[in-house]
């Protein structure tokens, strides 16, 4: 389930069009302060730091696009075939996503100050992808395989 309720999910609604229209590099506190109408001490004892809420907004986007992958993907039995899918239908959604869209497209880019954000998001893009093939019917080498191509592919 999407973090939908309460501040936090009030704060993801209200700082996702800023992302959408700025991007991650180009967001300051200052424009997530304006946008939210918060003060900066609710905001950080919330979120810590802006990767923070970064990190959150990733995680939410990436549970939507493994439910749509899973949902388009759940019949499927044969290892190659759902690899093939899984691939297809993850690039179509990050495609029209652009909040995915632009920290994928960027992810190469940030800088330093980005590295626990792309760690999080690494730690979020495992733990879903466990979670997808925990709904398939698959050997231990065909878990292996998928997962290896996956995390190598990853876009």
């Amino acid at each position: 389930m999407t973090i939908e309720e309460g501040f936090i999910g009030r704060a993801l609604a209200d700082v996702r069009p800023l992302i959408q229209q700025k991007g991650f590099k180009a967001i300051r506190v200052k424009d997530i302060l304006e946008t939210m109408q918060v003060s900066q001490s609710k905001f950080f004892n919330y979120f810590g730091s802006i990767y923070g809420l970064f990190a959150l907004v990733m995680h939410d986007e990436l549970l939507k696009c493994y439910t749509f992958v899973h949902d388009k993907t759940k019949r499927l039995d044969k290892v190659n075939f759902l690899l093939l899918q899984f691939r297809r239908y993850k690039m179509n959604f990050v495609n029209d996503n652009a909040i995915l869209q632009d920290y994928f497209t960027n992810e190469k880019l940030f800088t330093r100050r980005f590295d626990v954000l792309k760690k999080t998001v690494q730690q979020s893009e495992k733990h879903l992808l466990n979670e997808f093939l925990q709904n398939f019917v698959l050997s231990e080498d065909d878990v292996l395989y998928f997962k290896k191509s996956i995390l190598n592919f990853n876009g």
